[in-house]
């Protein structure tokens, strides 16, 4: 039984399952721009509450349905090795990825349709520098989702929120319409 013990620490100490890992840098969210809304094992979900606004399309016109919000999820130890070795499993560049720290993504949230359009997607090292960004143009129907699902919690809070502040996004989104009249 004892050189089975043996056997087991050994293999899970060159995994790296048992010894702890070396502390890495995290990405440090500010707590006055972005809402921490949940935590998984290996990601932190967090949206920025002071960017947050209803859509405005050309004419100027707001469409409460639709928000437009900025997210970051930041990322464990497991979670960064996990995106690495998929980089290099697939052949990509590695370069500045010992730093990687997690990512934001830019998403349109249809909360008549229920659905989340992710526009765009970056990763970013521990000092917000992007590391490689991408457009991937996925579409996310929350009713398909369990509702159990990070995602779907995630993007629950995040609708919530701004049912509850309905007045300071229709303000924003007032000012960015302003803005694209005055260029």
């Amino acid at each position: 039984m004892r050189k089975i013990f043996l056997a087991w620490f050994i293999a899970m100490v060159s995994i790296g399952a048992v010894v702890p890992q070396i502390a890495f840098a995290q990405l440090t969210v500010s707590d006055s721009s972005y809402q921490w809304v949940q935590s998984s094992a290996r990601i932190n979900y967090y949206f920025n509450t002071s960017e947050i606004r209803f859509f405005v399309d050309d004419t100027g016109r707001i469409d409460r349905n639709i928000l437009l919000v900025k997210t970051v999820k930041s990322f464990d130890w497991l979670q960064i090795q996990d995106v690495v070795e998929k980089r290099k499993w697939k052949g990509l560049d590695s370069t500045g990825y010992e730093n990687l720290a997690g990512v934001v993504e830019d998403l349109i949230i249809d909360v008549q349709h229920q659905t989340v359009f992710v526009k765009t997607y970056t990763e970013l090292d521990t000092d917000w520098n992007t590391l490689e960004s991408s457009s991937p143009n996925r579409l996310c129907d929350l009713t398909k989702l369990s509702i159990k699902s990070f995602d779907h919690i995630f993007y629950g809070e995040i609708i919530k929120y701004a049912a509850l502040h309905q007045a300071e996004l229709q303000d924003r989104s007032t000012l960015y319409a302003a803005e694209l009249y005055t260029k």
